[in-house]
């Protein structure tokens, strides 16, 4: 078999964020402003992070400190936030004193749950003026 020719990672994200604007649950969300420097990022997260990241947002106030201190983290590839990630094994919407008990009860009401699922946000960033 012969191997398919490299493809810069920059060019294979700004594939993927382009299809991803194309499909149904994207459509009609806005595309990102050009004078915002805004980009499509990924943001990867441990299961017992996630309900307050979707209900309460990314507070970077609350975050822990990273390589270059407190903030939210992004990036354009996925197997950098893979290192971010925690598994959620299974179900635990009929579990009510488990950690997980509220996010799977609103996540999985009309799909299960498949079980060793790892949790990747797309995110709208708006990268501002690098060069302030």
């Amino acid at each position: 078999l012969a191997a398919a020719p490299p493809v810069a990672l920059r060019e294979a994200h700004a594939a993927a964020a382009a299809a991803l604007r194309r499909t149904q649950c994207m459509r009609g969300s806005v595309e990102p402003r050009a004078e915002a420097n805004e980009a499509l990022l990924l943001h990867g997260t441990k299961p017992h992070h996630l309900h307050s990241i979707l209900f309460e947002g990314l507070d970077p106030q609350i975050s822990s400190d990273g390589l270059f201190g407190r903030g939210t983290y992004f990036a354009e590839d996925a197997a950098k936030v893979d290192q971010y990630l925690g598994v959620d094994l299974r179900d635990r919407k009929g579990e009510p004193a488990h950690a997980l008990h509220r996010l799977h009860h609103k996540l999985y009401t009309n799909l299960p749950h498949k079980g060793h699922v790892y949790y990747v946000l797309v995110c709208s960033v708006a990268l501002g003026d690098p060069s302030r």
